[in-house]
């Protein structure tokens, strides 16, 4: 209705229709990623069922004797690489090392995806200026940060059913075939599970939002998720040779989501001799904070100022 005006509610429910097919599809193929790592760790773990053979060999008038094989397992150098295998196919460690591969590899690709796509396809379909006469760009871009934020926190609660689904299931696959995995036992792990899935949200949005941000500034969905995905990485190669002797490449985004993953995660994915130091891990949050609500004001403002013809 000529005069009614619209609220970030209706905003908010118009970008609901246009992300409704992403908000199904990105969860199954995250899962089908989970599925497939699973597997693999677990054949990883009954490929590594060979230090089992050694003790056989070395020791065969032992065989059957549950003690005397444990010892072997814990105490050989050469069978390190089997406990590893199949200590982290154990539930227990299970989120843990689903959310480490979330945050490091898959999320933030999948999310800059989202976000330069949110932001880009308004420029690529020629819809952005009809929406910005008639809906206002910066709120609409507003609109679309809500999603993406909406888009961090399904993927995390997915990698989370994920993980207590399919722990379970792969223990128990592997205690059928694995001989290893009926002797171990998994050390504590001193890890907090909300802090992991913040972690895991706080990264995929601050990811999203550059994607989205570089969208706008190409205005192009497919410079804004190429942009989204490689800058991060490219700090290793021009921005942290000149901040490391500074001491702020912890400030940089990759520093802070490898702090991050090393501070509250058991399973670090990487060097962890890579992870810049920092006096107070508190300040990676704060940082990763202030990069994530940065990302979000630069893009409404950018937004604000930009002319659509």
């Amino acid at each position: 209705m000529k005069g009614t005006k619209v609220t970030m509610g209706d905003l908010w429910r118009t970008e609901s229709a246009l992300v409704r097919t992403g908000l199904l599809v990105a969860p199954l193929v995250l899962l089908g990623l989970v599925l497939l790592a699973e597997w693999h760790t677990c054949a990883l773990a009954l490929h590594q069922d060979q230090a089992i053979d050694v003790f056989q060999r070395i020791f065969p008038e032992q065989l059957g004797q549950r003690e005397a094989l444990l010892e072997f397992v814990c105490e050989y150098p050469g069978a390190a690489a089997n406990r590893e295998a199949v200590l982290a196919a154990h539930p227990h460690n299970a989120l843990d090392r689903i959310l480490a591969t979330v945050t490091v590899g898959l999320g933030p690709l999948g999310a800059a995806l989202w976000g330069g796509l949110l932001v880009g396809m308004d420029f690529g379909l020629g819809t952005a200026r009809v929406r910005a006469v008639h809906l206002g760009w910066r709120r609409v871009v507003a609109a679309k940060a809500g999603w993406i934020a909406a888009f961090a926190v399904l993927v995390t609660t997915t990698a989370v059913l994920a993980a207590a689904a399919a722990g379970p299931v792969s223990w128990a696959w592997l205690l059928r075939y694995s001989e290893l995995a009926g002797l171990l036992e998994p050390p504590a792990v001193e890890t907090v599970a909300a802090v992991q899935v913040l972690v895991t949200a706080l990264v995929l949005t601050s990811w999203g939002l550059l994607g989205a941000t570089m969208a706008l500034a190409t205005r192009s969905a497919l410079a804004g998720t190429v942009l989204g995905i490689l800058l991060p990485y490219a700090e290793g190669v021009f921005l942290r040779p000149l901040a490391n002797p500074l001491g702020l490449d912890w400030l940089l985004p990759w520093g802070l989501r490898a702090g991050l993953v090393a501070d509250h995660f058991a399973h670090f994915i990487g060097d962890p001799g890579m992870v810049p130091e920092v006096s107070n891990p508190a300040w990676r949050w704060l940082a990763m904070g202030a990069w994530t609500v940065t990302l979000a004001c630069v893009s409404t403002w950018w937004a604000g100022r930009q002319e659509l013809s």
